[in-house]
């Protein structure tokens, strides 16, 4: 028998006594009386309040897990001591026999405050709501575990469209570790085993949630390996859910740390690589390349929270614009199993804070969020620049369109911006990048206003090599 069905077990036998002590028709006289004069929803009302934090204060004796906590404690006193600390609401454990708790105490905590109380309870019968509401309580706790669905509901009916009370609904571990509500190989499947993983640990009361650790424990390791690639890269077409996933893969290593001693082998490699991504990835202006659902809005990060790992000195200069940190090395990066390619002309610094920073994306290697980023190419030097040959080519009305079927085009992206003293031009076969050469004359030095600027950069690949350079070069072409 589990920690819970022995518990309800002996709820179920004390029932039995109180309603030959106490019969129901009486009760239910007492509770109705005493919500006549009872604030409806109290507890409610409580947490909504937006001018403070809303903590509800527990008063425990003991649990099954941790033994006894406070035994010989005055609920009166805590009582006085939690509203002097600002607690929005206070809960009472009254379950008798494994918590070495009682509706005495309830009723003592009543006589001391006027915030609303939670009675804790395992309620599995109407007569227990009834018997709350004389001895003080504004709220039941109503465990999904312990009760089928037609008693969930009578109850909560009785308790909140009857009796003006408050019912908290506690979902049980059974509910997350149900196979048809996971949700395999997301951001949802990952909150779901983190959830899991927590609740079990958190609550050690039965057989069952030992399973449910185990099984979450396995759910978790399975969503940490599927969520980022072996480059460290979220699977997911968008770099800012690249940035919130890697937040919540540092709350799952500490967690498993806390709970099992250590994280799933592997796990700090990714946090390391994925740092190593965002690095690349943070543009000069703060903020992302707008691919997937990334907006163009400044990043936030913990960075407090990377700094114990590799490569953290690196993500701290390109966030602090050189201010702070250690400058990377090499300027471009590419991530072939993601499908992106990073290129710069400089790492941000106080002296040169806006550098040019170019993006590649083959958005069919991703999973999720593609939203047509299929060979899409990002531009930012001061100004923000995007290319997408899917979307931009259908689209008639597009400057870039017409640009690109014009006869001057010759199939190939133009577009030219003044940044400061500085022209840039940008020139791309509509072939691919692979067609540049050294020292190939990308544009019509007649129609091109970089050949008269003085200053211009261009993107080509590095002579018998796989790489790519961004050059600046003075003057005209080369």
């Amino acid at each position: 028998m589990s920690r819970l069905a022995e518990i309800i077990e002996k709820k179920r036998e004390r029932l039995a006594i109180s309603k030959t002590e106490a019969p129901l028709e009486k009760i239910q006289s007492r509770a109705w009386a005493a919500r006549q004069s009872a604030p409806r929803h109290a507890l409610r009302h409580a947490l909504i309040r937006d001018d403070r934090i809303n903590i509800i204060a527990e008063f425990k004796r003991r649990s099954p897990s941790k033994g006894t906590i406070s035994g010989d404690a005055d609920p009166a006193a805590v009582a006085r001591v939690y509203e002097r600390g600002g607690a929005a609401a206070i809960s009472v454990l009254t379950e008798e026999d494994f918590f070495s708790g009682s509706l005495d105490d309830l009723r003592a905590v009543r006589r001391q405050t006027s915030r609303p109380i939670l009675r804790k309870d395992f309620i599995v019968d109407d007569y227990q709501v009834y018997e709350s509401a004389p001895a003080g309580a504004d709220a039941l706790l109503l465990i999904v575990a312990a009760l089928d669905d037609d008693s969930l509901k009578r109850l909560r009916e009785l308790t909140e469209d009857k009796l003006g009370m408050d019912a908290l609904v506690e979902v049980h571990t059974a509910v997350l570790s149900a196979g048809d509500f996971y949700t395999v190989g997301n951001n949802h499947g990952f909150d779901q085993a983190f959830g899991l993983y927590f609740l079990a640990c958190a609550f050690p009361i039965s057989r069952s949630q030992h399973e449910a650790k185990e099984l979450a424990r396995e759910r978790l390791k399975f969503e940490l390996g599927y969520a980022f690639n072996d480059e460290g890269v979220h699977i997911e077409n968008s770099p800012s859910y690249h940035v919130t996933m890697l937040a919540r893969l540092l709350r799952a290593e500490r967690l498993l740390e806390a709970f099992d001693g250590a994280p799933p082998p592997g796990v700090r490699q990714t946090v390391e690589k994925a740092i190593h991504f965002l690095t690349h990835a943070w543009k000069p202006d703060g903020t992302l390349p707008l691919l997937g659902d990334s907006e163009a809005v400044p990043l936030r990060i913990d960075l407090e929270s990377l700094k114990d790992f590799h490569g953290f000195t690196e993500l701290l200069y390109v966030a602090t614009g050189g201010k702070k940190g250690r400058e990377p090395g090499a300027l471009h990066a590419v991530f072939p199993k993601a499908g992106y390619a990073f290129l710069r002309d400089v790492w941000p610094s106080e002296q040169s804070p806006h550098g040019l920073h170019l993006t590649f994306k083959c958005g069919y290697l991703s999973q999720y969020h593609r939203h047509d980023d299929d060979n899409t190419i990002l531009l930012g030097v001061g100004v923000h620049l995007r290319f997408d040959p899917v979307i931009d080519l259908r689209r008639k009305e597009s400057p870039l369109a017409a640009d690109l079927s014009a006869r001057h085009g010759h199939g190939k992206f133009h577009r030219e911006w003044q940044e400061g003293d500085l022209q840039v031009c940008l020139c791309i076969p509509a072939a691919g990048l692979v067609r540049f050469r050294p020292r190939e004359r990308l544009c019509d030095p007649e129609r091109c206003a970089c050949h008269r600027s003085h200053a211009r950069r261009r993107i080509r690949p590095i002579e018998g090599s796989r790489r790519w350079q961004v050059a600046r070069h003075p003057g005209g072409v080369q």
